[in-house]
């Protein structure tokens, strides 16, 4: 098996660790390759993502880890960009294109948290039609891809996260998997 992992997030945004603890725990491991790939500035900026003013130090930051373990482990400079916030790439090995929120009207829930926020998305935005939500939350997705390209698509069954038990919409029906493929 080889291990690697390019969905990393650490203190510089929703992480709980430095870029160097991540590092070092999977140097332990036996990682061959860790990519970091923090969230790119978002409009809602208190539901996960990184700072404006601390991109140019994250960058840094990988690019010193990259230099002090060179012949250890591979590692990359990643940026996973939300489909609604703003779009990085140049000083980026790859990025990550995925879809945390819905908007409406200037209100931003965050699909990606607790079952309380899904509910109410699904009940403010969609007048209690789940199968609303999960269409939208595809038509984002397919917007993300086609407008921006990433090298990577993230979180692609993150509308599942909160549906534990078909409590919103059945994952076996053909509409969502005709959807889906």
């Amino acid at each position: 098996m080889i291990k690697s992992n390019l969905h990393t997030h650490t203190i510089y945004c929703d992480g709980e660790n430095t870029p160097e603890e991540m590092l070092l725990a999977a140097i332990a491991k036996g990682f061959r390759s860790l990519g970091f790939s923090e969230h790119a500035p978002i409009p809602a900026p208190e539901m996960c993502g990184m700072r404006p003013s601390n991109i140019a130090e994250y960058i840094e930051d990988v690019k010193a880890l990259k230099e002090k373990h060179k012949g250890k482990i591979n590692i990359f400079l990643g940026i996973e960009n939300d489909s609604l916030g703003i779009q990085l790439r140049d000083e980026f090995d790859y990025t990550i294109g995925s879809v945390h929120m819905i908007a409406e009207g200037g209100t931003f829930y965050c699909i990606d948290d607790t079952a309380e926020i899904t509910r109410a998305c699904i009940r403010d935005i969609f007048d209690g039609d789940a199968t609303a939500l999960v269409k939208r939350y595809y038509r984002e997705v397919m917007r993300n891809v086609e407008e921006n390209r990433p090298d990577i698509i993230g979180h692609f069954d993150i509308i599942k996260k909160n549906n534990i038990g078909n409590k919103y919409f059945n994952e076996k029906d053909n509409w969502y998997l005709d959807i889906v493929e």
